[in-house]
C-alpha cells in the first residue's frame, strides 16, 4: 500500500524529433515505470504518469518560444496535476536544451523537480538559476571541454582550425551550435589560437575549399558534423596532400581521432529494448528496425527515471519533509548500477561518465578505442590491447611548421630546408561530440521504417462518401493500363479524423508480396518519404498506404468542403475580392513550396486537387500520387492511348496539348515541370476572378484569336492581373516566368492579405465590439438589479443564511448557549384599529416601523418578525457576539422608547407607549420553508421573553433575572427590581424594569452614527464602541 502523497510523475514533450521525440520517448517512461511499481510495490506502488505533448515535428529551432506557453497553459489549467497537497509531483523532460532551459526557469518558479536527460548544456549545473534542476545527460558539454583541454595539453597543440558545421537540415541537432560556442569560449579563456571556419552541410558540402580556406592557419583541424560528412572531409583532406596512403578513405581515417562517452551494453539490455520498441508500435503505430533500436537518449530517459526512484525510496518518508531544491541534493556525488552500466555524480548532480578516445586499428581496421579519459582525475589511461600510434610519425605533429605556415619563421640557416615543406603532415581532429552521432544517423535513416504501412482494418472499405463528399479523382489520370484504371476517392477514420482513401485497382499479387515489393523498392520509398517531409500549411498531408488483399490504398488529407472547382462551379460560396485572393495566395505559396522542394514540381495541377479545409484554406493535394501509382504498378506496360482524359487538358500548357495521344511517355515529362505548373496555377486563377469553366481560359493565351481577345478585354479583371496571366499562358514555355517572379508580380497587383478565416473575423470584429459594449452596459443594470435583489433578501433573512443558500448549502437548526430575546407591543393599537381605517392602521404601522428600522442597523441586533403592532428582535444569532447581546438589546429598547417620542397616534395625537420585553437563554434557531422561507427561534426563552412582554406597561422596559444579571456591569443602566409577579405557565418570578442610565444611549447612538453613517450599505457585521 502507498502511504503519504503518491508521485505524480509528469515528462514535457515539445515536438516529436525522430531521436528523442514524443514517439521515442514516451513508451521509455511507460516501460520505466512498470519496472519501478515492481520494484518498490510498497512506496512507489501508487505512482502515477501523466504527459503532455504539443504536436511537431521538430521545435527546438524556436529557442524556447513554445515551451513557456505551452507548460504554464497546461500548469494553470490543471491544478490537480500539481497539488503538493494531495501528491508529489515532479517533471522529467527528454528534449534539447533550448526547451529544457525554459523548463528549468518554471520548475524553479514553481518550486518543481525536473529531471533532463537529453539536454547537456552546461548552465543547467548552476544552483543558483536552476536549483530543482536535476541535469542527468550521458555526455555533458562540460566533460568534453575537459577532456579537449587535457587533449590540447598531452600533445602541446595551442593552435586551432574551428570547423563548425550549421546542420540546418537537422534543427534538433542544434546542440552543435551551441557546443561551438563553448569551445570559443574554452579556448579564450585558455588562450589558444584558433581559426572560425562554419560550413553547411544543408547547403554545398564542397570540403575542398573549406579546408584550403584553413591549411595557411593550423594543422590542427577540430570538427563537429555528423558521421557522414566526417568521411567526405577525409577524403577531401586526402586529395589536398593532408594525408597520404594507398586506399584514399582507409588512410584519410588513420590521422582521425573520435571522442565519444562510454555507451551502454546493448547485449545485457536487449529485452529492454524490444519493450521500447513494441510499446512504441502498440501505443503510435511506430515501428523502426532492430539497428534503431539501439537508441542511447532512450537508455538515457529510462537511467533518468531509475534513478529518481532509487533516491526517493532511499529517502522515504523524510522526502516529503524537503523541498524540492534539497531533493535535487541528494542526487549529487553518488553511485547507481544498472544493467547496461554505472553510474557516479558530481558535487552538481551531473553525470560522470569517462571519454574513450578511438583511433582506427592497423590490423581490424576499424575503430577502437585506444585511450579512456577520466573526467574525475583528469588523466588518461591506455587500453593495453590497441597501442597509440601517429601516421608516419613516432610523436604527436605540431600544430604548426617549423618555419611557419609562408616559411618566414625559419632560422638561417634551416629556411632553405623546409622552404618547400608547408604542409607535410596533418592531423585531423574529428569530434563527434554529443550522445553518439553514430545513433542519430541510424534512426534518420528512415528507408528501413514502416511507416507508411496504415492499418485501417476497422474501417469499411466499401462504403463511399456522398456525391457532395466525393473529390472528384477523375482528374489525377492514374491509369495503370490501357484499360484506364481509375482511382476512386473514399472517406474513411483514421485515428479519429477523416482521411481520403483512394484505390489503386489492378492486378495485384497478395498483401504479404505487395508489401516486400515496396520494401525493396527504394525509389518508391524515397518519394514516401519526401511526400511525408512536406510540412506547409497549403498542401495535403500523405498518410501512407493501406495493403489489402488485392488492393493498395493511398491515404491523404482529408477536404470537408470539397474542391476548388466544385466550390466555384456550384456557387455555394459567394467569392468576394478578400477570398479570391486569399485562395490566390495559398495556391502561390504551396506551389512555391512544391518548386522549392526535393520533387520541384507538381505535374498534375489543377483546381480539381485543390481541397478546401473546414477553415475554408486551400490545399494542394495529389502531389507526386500518379508517380506512386505508377512505381506501385508492377505490370505496367507502355501504352500509346491518350494520357489524360478531356477534362484535364484544359490545365495542360500548349507543348502538352500538341502532343497528347500521341507520344505518352513524352506527354508524361513535359506535364511534370514548374512552367506546365506556372501554366496550369493561371488557369486556376481564371476560374476563381471569373466563376468561368477553365476551358474559357483559353481567351487568356497570346495568340488568341480577335473575337476571344474581344471576351478578354470584356472580363472584370484589373488589366495588370490579365497581363500577368497571358504571360503565364505563353506558348513558349521558357518565356513563361517563374512562380517566384509570378509570386513577386501578384504582390505588387493584390498585396498579401489574411485568410478566409482571419477575414471574416475582421468583419465580426467590430459587431463584436458593439455587442461588447451592450452587453457591458445590460450587464451593469443586471448587476444593480441584483445588489438590489441582494439587499431586500439580506433584510428578510439573515446575511450568513443569505450567503449559505446562495452557496446551495443546507441551512441546518443551530443551538445557541445565550441569546437575548426582545418583544414589544403597542398597548393602544386596539383603540386605534377600532376607530379608523385600514388604509390609516397600515400607515400608522408604517410610520412606527420605519423609525424603529432606522435605528436598527446601528445595534448589533437582528429584526425576527413583525405581526400587527408586535414586533420580535433578536442580538447573538445568527452570529454569536459573546455575552453583549444582553446589552444590546437593552441599548436598542431604550432608543425605540426615545423614537416613539416622535411618533403619535392618528386619534389623539399623543406620542405612542411601547410595552417592552427582554429576557436571555439558550435557543435554536433556523430557516424553516422552502417558499417564502423565515428565520425563526424555538425554545422556552422565546415564551418567557412573550411573558415579560404581556406583563409588562406601557412606556417601559420589563426584563427577567436572566438579562439583568448580564446588564447590571454594563454601566449602560438603571435597574429597579418589580418584585416577584405571577406569570402564565411559570408561576412566580423575580423580574425588573430597565431605564438608561442619564444620556448615555443618546451619546452612544450618536456616536455609532458618527463611525458608521451608512451601515445598511457598508454590509459589514456591526463593530461594538462602548461608551
Amino acid at each position: 500500500m502507498t502511504r503519504d502523497k503518491p508521485v505524480m510523475l509528469v515528462s514535457v514533450h515539445i515536438g516529436n524529433n525522430p531521436l528523442y521525440g514524443y514517439f521515442v520517448a514516451h513508451p521509455v517512461y511507460v516501460v520505466a515505470i512498470e519496472q519501478i511499481k515492481k520494484m518498490y510495490p510498497d512506496i512507489l506502488g501508487g505512482i502515477n504518469y501523466t504527459n503532455i505533448y504539443l504536436p511537431g515535428y521538430d521545435l527546438c529551432q524556436d529557442g524556447g518560444d513554445n515551451a513557456a506557453p505551452f507548460f504554464t497553459d497546461f500548469y494553470y489549467k490543471h491544478p490537480e496535476v500539481f497539488d503538493t497537497s494531495r501528491l508529489f509531483p515532479v517533471l522529467f523532460s527528454p528534449e534539447c536544451t533550448n526547451q529544457v532551459l525554459v523548463l528549468a526557469d518554471l520548475a524553479r518558479e514553481f518550486d518543481l523537480p525536473l529531471f533532463t536527460s537529453v539536454a547537456g548544456d552546461s548552465r543547467l549545473i548552476s544552483r543558483e538559476r536552476y536549483p530543482t534542476t536535476s541535469a542527468l545527460a550521458s555526455l555533458a558539454r562540460a566533460d568534453t571541454l575537459q577532456v579537449i583541454q587535457a587533449l590540447f595539453k598531452k600533445f602541446h597543440w595551442q593552435t586551432i582550425a574551428l570547423l563548425c558545421d550549421k546542420l540546418s537540415q537537422y534543427p534538433g541537432l542544434n546542440f552543435y551550435t551551441g557546443q561551438c560556442g563553448d569551445f570559443r569560449q574554452l579556448f579564450k579563456e585558455v588562450g589558444y589560437t584558433w581559426y572560425d571556419q562554419p560550413f553547411n552541410t544543408a547547403v554545398a558540402r564542397n570540403f575542398t575549399n573549406l579546408l584550403n580556406a584553413t591549411k595557411q592557419r593550423s594543422r590542427i583541424y577540430f570538427i563537429l558534423t555528423l558521421p557522414e560528412y566526417i568521411r567526405m572531409l577525409m577524403i577531401a583532406a586526402y586529395n589536398l596532400e593532408l594525408t597520404s596512403g594507398d586506399y584514399i578513405a582507409r588512410k584519410a581515417f588513420q590521422t582521425l581521432i573520435l571522442l565519444t562517452g562510454i555507451g551502454p551494453n546493448w547485449t545485457a539490455i536487449r529485452n529492454l529494448t524490444g519493450r521500447f520498441a513494441e510499446t512504441s508500435r502498440l501505443l503510435h503505430n511506430n515501428t523502426y528496425s532492430a539497428v534503431d533500436e539501439e537508441n542511447e537518449l532512450q537508455i538515457c530517459i529510462y537511467e533518468s527515471t531509475r534513478m529518481f526512484a532509487q533516491v526517493f525510496v532511499e529517502n522515504y518518508p523524510e522526502v516529503y519533509k524537503l523541498s524540492s531544491a534539497a531533493f535535487i541534493k541528494r542526487f549529487f556525488n553518488r553511485t547507481f548500477q544498472f544493467a547496461a552500466r554505472n553510474y557516479s555524480t558530481d558535487g552538481n548532480g551531473s553525470k560522470i561518465n569517462p571519454v574513450t578516445i578511438a583511433r582506427l586499428d592497423r590490423i581490424a581496421q576499424t575503430m577502437e578505442t585506444t585511450m579512456i579519459f577520466d573526467t574525475i582525475t583528469d588523466n588518461f589511461t591506455t587500453v593495453p590491447s590497441h597501442t597509440w600510434y601517429w601516421f608516419n610519425r613516432s610523436k604527436a605533429p605540431p600544430d604548426k611548421p617549423e618555419c611557419g605556415f609562408r616559411n618566414n619563421e625559419c632560422p638561417p640557416d634551416k629556411r632553405g630546408i623546409y622552404g618547400g615543406i608547408i604542409a607535410t603532415v596533418s592531423a585531423l581532429l574529428a569530434l563527434a561530440v554529443i550522445f553518439g552521432c553514430c545513433l542519430m544517423y541510424r534512426s534518420n535513416n528512415q528507408l528501413k521504417s514502416t511507416w507508411w504501412l496504415l492499418d485501417i482494418s476497422t474501417d469499411d472499405p466499401n462504403t463511399t462518401v456522398t456525391e457532395s463528399e466525393q473529390i472528384s479523382i477523375t482528374t489525377m489520370s492514374v491509369r495503370l493500363e490501357e484499360t484506364s484504371v481509375m482511382v476512386l476517392g473514399k472517406k474513411w477514420h483514421w485515428r479519429s479524423r477523416s482521411v481520403y482513401a483512394y484505390r489503386l485497382v489492378g492486378d495485384r499479387m497478395d498483401a504479404k508480396s505487395t508489401v516486400n515489393y515496396i520494401k525493396n523498392n527504394r525509389k518508391l520509398l524515397l518519394l514516401m518519404n519526401t511526400l511525408r517531409s512536406f510540412d506547409h500549411p497549403s498542401l495535403a498531408l500523405f498518410h501512407g498506404l493501406v495493403v489489402e488483399a488485392r488492393d493498395v490504398y493511398l491515404v491523404s488529407e482529408y477536404g470537408p468542403k470539397q474542391n476548388l472547382s466544385s466550390l466555384l462551379h456550384q456557387r455555394q460560396l459567394l467569392l468576394d475580392k478578400e477570398f479570391q485572393c486569399a485562395f490566390c495566395w495559398e495556391l502561390i505559396e504551396g506551389v512555391d513550396y512544391l518548386h522549392s522542394s526535393r520533387i520541384g514540381y507538381h505535374g498534375n495541377l489543377s483546381s480539381m486537387v485543390c481541397i478546401i479545409d473546414a477553415k475554408y484554406n486551400l490545399k494542394i493535394s495529389h502531389t507526386a500520387y500518379v508517380e506512386l501509382a505508377e512505381l506501385l504498378d508492377r505490370t505496367r506496360e507502355p501504352s500509346l492511348g491518350p494520357l489524360f482524359n478531356p477534362t484535364e487538358l484544359a490545365w495542360k500548357p500548349p507543348e502538352v496539348q500538341e502532343i497528347h495521344g500521341l507520344m505518352r511517355p513524352q506527354a508524361v515529362l513535359e506535364s511534370r515541370t514548374k512552367p506546365s505548373d506556372v501554366f496550369a496555377v493561371a488557369v486556376i486563377f481564371f476560374e476563381i476572378f471569373t466563376d468561368l469553366p477553365a476551358e474559357k481560359a483559353s481567351v487568356m493565351r497570346p495568340d488568341t484569336r480577335r473575337d476571344s481577345y474581344e471576351q478578354l478585354v470584356n472580363l472584370e479583371m484589373p488589366n495588370r492581373l490579365k497581363t500577368l496571366l497571358a504571360s503565364c499562358m505563353r506558348a513558349q514555355r521558357e518565356a513563361r516566368p517563374t512562380i517566384k517572379q509570378f509570386k513577386h508580380q501578384f504582390a505588387a497587383i493584390k498585396a498579401r492579405k489574411t485568410n478566409i478565416v482571419e477575414h471574416i473575423l475582421q468583419r465580426l470584429e467590430k459587431q463584436t465590439d458593439d455587442l461588447e459594449v451592450a452587453i457591458l452596459e445590460r450587464s451593469n443594470e443586471l448587476e444593480k438589479e441584483m445588489q438590489r435583489a441582494d439587499v431586500l433578501l439580506k433584510e428578510i433573512l439573515p446575511k450568513t443564511i443569505v450567503e449559505s443558500l446562495r452557496n446551495h448549502q443546507d441551512v441546518t437548526a443551530e443551538a445557541f448557549d445565550c441569546v437575548t430575546i426582545m418583544f414589544s407591543d403597542l398597548p393602544e393599537f386596539m383603540e386605534i384599529s377600532e376607530q379608523s381605517d385600514p388604509l390609516s392602521v397600515i400607515s400608522f404601522l408604517n410610520d412606527v416601523y420605519a423609525v424603529f428600522d432606522a435605528v436598527t442597523p446601528y445595534f448589533d441586533v437582528y429584526k425576527v418578525e413583525t405581526a400587527n403592532d408586535s414586533a420580535v428582535v433578536a442580538s447573538g444569532l445568527p452570529i454569536a457576539n459573546g455575552d453583549r447581546h444582553a446589552t444590546e438589546i437593552g441599548l436598542f429598547a431604550v432608543s425605540m422608547l426615545e423614537e416613539a417620542k416622535y411618533v403619535l397616534d392618528p386619534i389623539a395625537r399623543n406620542p405612542i407607549h411601547l410595552r417592552i420585553g427582554i429576557n436571555s437563554g439558550p435557543a435554536v434557531a433556523s430557516v424553516i420553508g422552502v417558499r417564502m422561507p423565515r428565520y425563526c427561534i424555538f425554545g422556552d426563552t422565546m415564551n418567557t421573553a412573550s411573558r415579560m412582554e404581556s406583563h409588562g406597561e406601557g412606556g417601559k422596559i420589563h426584563i427577567s433575572a436572566s438579562t439583568m444579571l448580564m446588564v447590571r456591569n454594563s454601566g449602560h443602566f438603571n435597574i429597579e427590581p418589580r418584585g416577584k409577579i405571577s406569570v402564565k405557565g411559570k408561576g412566580s418570578m423575580q423580574t425588573f424594569w430597565l431605564t438608561a442610565s442619564g444620556n448615555c444611549v443618546g451619546y452612544l447612538l450618536e456616536t455609532r452614527r458618527k463611525s458608521s453613517p451608512h451601515p445598511e450599505e457598508a454590509g459589514a457585521a456591526f463593530s461594538y464602541v462602548p461608551v
